[in-house]
């Protein structure tokens, strides 16, 4: 053996020698795979609310089932009999709750889910027109069911629920979060309205700290949200005064395109308000609009047609509002 391999066979075995010393010395390392399932928190600790601004994930296919049709909606209508017949047609829900659709006059679809809008759909067509036809509803964009956020969101304006029960925590998180930092309190408030779409009562009203609400420690987390809410997101300067501020200002709720308080000031009218509000959105039963004020504990409605004071030319019937009055501008019925 040459003294170029005996150099070479030394320099292996004294490599080797130094990795198998090294390795008794050092502790074994352990290379952990990523989990697909996370890990559980200790039972002392809480999430914090960064943690838990995540949004909650809607089953759409089950939310579609639930889901109540409404002025807005974007429908697509597929419609097959026998001998190869089809006819399709992306319709949208109109103001008075129907739908144009081919071969039908204008069909009611408020207040039923896809799936009863589709039977209904079928037993029309299957009385007059077609034998055994097949009809296929899906929902395209759910632009009905409507909510108003106010305050500091990251982004406020107005939201489509997504579902029959998505939660109040999930909507506040939809907008963004809050501006700024968490000391926050999120104040909803709803309207009373009745199966006729009038004003019954004073609005119900749920408050709730945004962290607590966050980390689902108040009853208010679980709130499902319905359309019309109005949600308000505040500092706790602006908190504290909420109270006094429900009875300095009107609410002005319904089919409006700004639902919420408005600053009340001397000589305000029904009219003016609304005004105030955004005005009327399309659909709006203008004829029907409705005060409700509390006099010596008991409140009283006043119904007001809008009509009359901008097409009529009477000025007697924009009434005089009074701080706390809550005008509430219901949706037509045709």
């Amino acid at each position: 053996m040459s003294n170029r391999a005996v150099f070479l066979l030394c320099s292996v075995m004294c490599l080797y020698l130094l990795i198998t010393c090294g390795c008794h010395n050092q502790a074994p390392v352990v290379e952990h795979l990523p989990s697909h399932e996370p890990e559980p928190l200790p039972s002392h600790t809480a999430p914090s609310p960064a943690t838990q601004m995540l949004p909650t994930t809607l089953n759409t296919e089950e939310s579609d089932r639930s889901y109540t049709l409404g002025p807005g909606d974007e429908l697509s209508v597929i419609i097959r009999g026998k001998g190869g017949f089809q006819k399709m047609a992306d319709v949208v829900v109109l103001p008075q709750g129907t739908v144009v659709l081919p071969m039908l006059d204008d069909v009611e679809a408020m207040g039923l889910t896809p799936d009863q809008f589709s039977s209904k759909v079928a037993k029309l067509l299957e009385k007059d027109y077609l034998v055994s036809p097949s009809v296929v509803v899906t929902l395209m964009k759910r632009r009905s069911h409507k909510v108003t956020l106010v305050g500091e969101f990251d982004a406020p304006g107005t939201y489509y629920l997504q579902a029959e029960t998505e939660l109040l925590r999930d909507v506040v998180i939809r907008a963004g979060g809050p501006k700024g930092g968490l000391d926050k309190t999120v104040v909803l408030i709803r309207p009373a309205v009745g199966p006729q779409g009038e004003l019954d009562s004073a609005p119900e009203r749920y408050t709730a700290g945004l962290i607590e609400l966050m980390t689902k420690h108040v009853k208010a987390a679980g709130i499902p949200v319905k359309a019309g809410d109005i949600i308000y997101l505040l500092s706790g300067e602006q908190a504290s005064e909420m109270g006094g501020k429900i009875i300095r200002s009107v609410l002005v709720s319904g089919q409006v395109r700004k639902p919420g308080f408005v600053p009340y000031s001397k000589g305000l009218t029904v009219l003016r308000a609304i005004l105030k509000a955004g005005n009327f959105l399309e659909g709006a039963a203008k004829s029907r609009v409705a005060i409700k004020r509390t006099i010596d504990g008991k409140v009283t409605t006043i119904k007001v047609n809008i009509n009359r004071i901008t097409e009529g030319g009477d000025k007697s019937a924009d009434v005089l509002l009074q701080p706390g009055d809550i005008v509430y501008v219901p949706r037509s019925l045709f």
